[in-house]
């Protein structure tokens, strides 16, 4: 399996995020922003792409504006031929508010990702509900409780109409308390393929044990198993 994490401009976990499909045995590439940009078929070469958390761009106008847009015009025409060949893409934090911004989640813009409610930075541990949806990556943990740590200011799923209508079957995950004011407590979404997961809790962050408080130590391997249903699912489609 071969994997790309992006890096720099602001980006910040893209070594844990390598660290834990290497853990796989996966061939990862971490690759600057400025570079990928000038390159951006490279994405063709791999089979996961991934967009780790930080503040890429110093989060200017928005949390994740700017990359989205330098993203959207350098991969016009390959992100739907990336998806089409099978192969999968993970948004974490800043990574999701990204792909958000790229619209890659539904195509009428009904949904954001906003500041806070209340406004402020949150750090903090958090307990998750995985929900049934055509995700790929959360394939077998539907109804399990993860734990993860999230660390953003503008987290908040916000939709310009009333309900989920428009995202129905594509909630990955929740919050099991409401931490952040988002609708329906979510706190992942999923594409209409299941190849996108966008989440802003950090798995990266706690898929080993030693990772974990020590409460919740046996956790880690829930959480592990995002990672290892991107693995099976590249194996089946690559013959990797």
């Amino acid at each position: 399996m071969k994997v790309l994490v992006l890096k720099g401009e602001g980006l910040n976990c893209e070594n844990e995020t390598a660290f834990i499909f290497e853990r796989l045995g996966a061939q990862v590439t971490k690759r600057h922003v400025r570079d990928f940009l000038e390159n951006p078929n490279e994405l063709l070469e791999n089979h996961v792409f991934a967009l780790p958390g930080g503040f890429s761009f110093g989060d200017e106008i928005q949390s994740g504006h700017l990359l989205a847009l330098s993203l959207s015009k350098a991969l016009k025409g390959i992100w739907s031929q990336f998806l089409a060949e099978k192969r999968l893409v993970l948004g974490i934090c800043n990574g999701f508010q990204v792909l958000m911004k790229m619209n890659a989640f539904e195509e009428n813009r009904t949904i954001a990702l906003v500041e806070n409610t209340p406004h402020g930075f949150i750090d903090r541990w958090v307990s998750l509900r995985v929900h049934e949806s055509f995700c790929v990556w959360t394939k077998g943990l539907s109804g399990q409780e993860l734990f993860l740590p999230i660390r953003h200011g503008e987290g908040r799923v916000w939709s310009s109409q009333k309900g989920t209508e428009t995202i129905r079957g594509k909630i990955a995950l929740s919050y099991v308390d409401d931490v952040n004011g988002s609708l329906e407590n979510i706190a992942g979404l999923t594409d209409a393929t299941g190849q996108i997961l966008g989440l802003m809790p950090h798995p990266e962050a706690a898929s080993i044990s030693w990772l974990l408080p020590e409460d919740n130590k046996d956790k880690a391997d829930l959480n592990y198993k995002i990672f290892e249903n991107a693995l099976h699912y590249i194996k089946e489609n690559h013959h990797a």
